[in-house]
């Protein structure tokens, strides 16, 4: 355990905003203007950042040169979009959604919707942005 705990120290740093290259600060700051508790930390040879907009969370992986290579952004279920709920409404109608994601990697977007029953059972499920299941799996 301690030698996993000391891999994954190694493997991502905690970084100020000074260690970031300025591409990738100006590539964040142009987008997310009203983000707050912004936490960077460096993976491998790309920066992500963790922060919030708003009451949601966000997380964004981005290379050296300020390329986004992902977008993760917690959302209300409220929110999802009438494609996604109505996928999830028509496979499982004895279901609600309980937390929810959108992702966004190379242009693509996809949905992860984590569901239960009022009896306690737990599906994670993804979605493509049409509202096609891709993963469906007991939790």
């Amino acid at each position: 355990m301690l030698f996993f705990l000391t891999l994954s120290l190694v493997s991502a740093q905690d970084l100020p905003p000074k260690d970031i290259p300025q591409q990738v600060l100006d590539a964040f700051r142009s987008k997310h203007k009203e983000a707050t508790a912004v936490d960077w930390e460096k993976k491998g040879a790309s920066f992500e950042v963790e922060y919030k907009e708003g009451a949601q969370d966000h997380k964004i992986l981005y290379n050296k040169d300020g390329v986004e290579r992902y977008h993760k952004e917690d959302m209300a279920t409220a929110d999802l979009p009438a494609d996604i709920s109505g996928s999830l409404n028509a496979k499982y109608p004895n279901y609600s959604a309980t937390e929810a994601e959108k992702l966004s990697e190379k242009g693509k977007v996809t949905y992860s919707v984590d569901i239960k029953t009022v009896s306690g059972e737990k599906r994670e499920v993804h979605l493509t942005e049409k509202g096609k299941i891709v993963l469906d799996r007991l939790d």
